[in-house]
């Protein structure tokens, strides 16, 4: 966090906009008509890049991920604990977002981890000065469509509690976060760039950085350079940052996942320009859930220069953590990075041919095959000594691979159930199962 000493330091907007409420609320209906998908409004110049300086993740598992309403608070302890090991030395998951339950965040505040830092959610009205964490986030309305269903006010009556909201946190010593729900589906020149301004002014005023979130709630947001107002997120981030000239460190996006298209607004926040992407561990949250906390890793060692080091095996250690209980189910076998079934592959030469890299190195996940109805002696011969053990000598001549081979290609599974393999192999197999004491199912 950078703590301006110097007000001559803070940046000044661009341009003056004045917010005008509406009599009729701008929906967008020609961009999102109600009985259809989505239209993608393409300009034909590109936003250029502007990638951030320093790429960062925010933690939303425990609240838009709600684990912490199904993991008890030694639990959310040690989540916290496992975090900040992931994290690494230079803290890629700088924040963690935790409820405003002044014991929980008692409780984790006496870590005095430097990263992640939390920030408490809290509704705006609530009482500020006796929570322990140095930064507070509160929701307010970013578009037509929330001032009419989640705050039913005016532009300028919201605009005057996000203000209040902002001066509270100051005088109760804390730093805002105000979270602007619904974002891709904003009125950009008569209520967003307003907005904005205000914040600068507020943060000249107040010698306080104001920190926003751009949340699309609907899964919006296109990644695309050449994608026009409202779903473009390039052009969103190029308007506030280069052409308004707020700070992109202080920006953070929050995608939901409706559409498929988190992972890739992720990386396209931070190649234009926001500092921070908000994920959850699996990508849990409500519908379809948000980007990932693993792919936003994967994206963000991928795009960052400085390469930090971190162990990224740690992520199934938390995975392993919020579903040992059981109320939190286990991601499906074929989620990315994580699921189980996602670096298997179907022949018996390279394996690289199916993996870009040895998933045991990176994540601490296993490699394995699969057999199909298309698989070879060869297939068959690697599948086995890999569940009879690799000293097993075994050919593709053997006559119970011969015979096993036939079954293997009449299946109409694809891929082929392991457990049904392995009791096939016993059958054409009996005596490297008595040998090994494999026998008994």
């Amino acid at each position: 966090m950078k703590i301006y000493e110097d007000k001559s330091e803070f940046p000044t907007f661009s341009g003056d906009f004045k917010i005008k409420n509406w009599v009729h609320p701008e929906l967008h209906e020609t961009m999102l008509p109600h009985d259809s998908v989505p239209r993608l409004n393409l300009h034909r110049e590109s936003v250029p890049l502007n990638p951030s300086k320093d790429a960062l993740i925010l933690d939303l598992s425990l609240t838009e991920g709600n684990l912490w309403k199904q993991l008890d608070e030694e639990e959310i302890v040690y989540y916290y604990d496992l975090l900040r090991k992931l994290s690494g030395s230079r803290g890629v998951i700088r924040f963690l977002e935790v409820p405003g339950e002044e014991n929980l965040l008692l409780r984790l505040t006496e870590k005095n981890y430097q990263f992640p830092e939390l920030i408490a959610r809290v509704d705006a009205g609530a009482k500020l000065d006796k929570l322990p964490t140095e930064t507070l986030v509160s929701d307010f309305a970013g578009s037509d469509f929330t001032l009419q269903s989640f705050s039913h006010s005016s532009r300028e009556d919201e605009a005057k509690a996000i203000k209040t909201f902002i001066q509270k946190c100051s005088d109760a010593g804390k730093m805002p976060v105000v979270r602007l729900l619904d974002v891709s589906r904003a009125s950009i020149d008569s209520y967003l760039l307003p907005l904005f301004q205000s914040f600068l002014k507020i943060s000249n005023e107040r010698h306080l950085p104001v920190r926003v979130r751009l949340v699309d709630s609907l899964g919006l947001w296109s990644p695309h350079p050449n994608a026009g107002f409202p779903r473009g997120l390039p052009h969103l981030l190029h308007t506030l940052i280069n052409k308004c000239g707020y700070p992109g460190e202080w920006l953070s996006v929050e995608a939901a996942n409706d559409t498929a298209m988190a992972a890739a607004v992720v990386q396209s926040a931070w190649l234009y320009g926001a500092g921070v992407a908000g994920v959850t561990l699996g990508g849990r949250g409500q519908r379809a859930g948000l980007s990932s906390m693993e792919s936003a890793l994967a994206e963000l060692l991928a795009i960052r220069a400085d390469s930090p080091r971190i162990n990224l095996a740690l992520i199934r250690d938390l995975e392993n953590l919020v579903t040992a209980s059981g109320k939190v189910p286990k991601l499906s076998n074929h989620a990315p990075y994580l699921g189980d079934s996602i670096f298997q592959h179907r022949r018996c030469g390279n394996e690289n041919i199916a993996n870009a890299y040895d998933p045991s190195l990176v994540w601490g996940g296993q490699v394995s095959r699969i057999l199909s109805p298309h698989s070879t002696r060869q297939d068959l011969v690697n599948w086995l000594k890999d569940h009879l053990g690799r000293g097993v000598i075994l050919t593709t001549e053997h006559p119970g691979v011969v015979k096993m081979i036939d079954w293997v290609n009449l299946c109409k599974q694809d891929p082929l159930d392991n457990k049904e393999v392995l009791r096939q192999a016993r059958r054409f197999l009996p005596g490297f199962f008595v040998m090994e004491g494999l026998n008994n199912d």
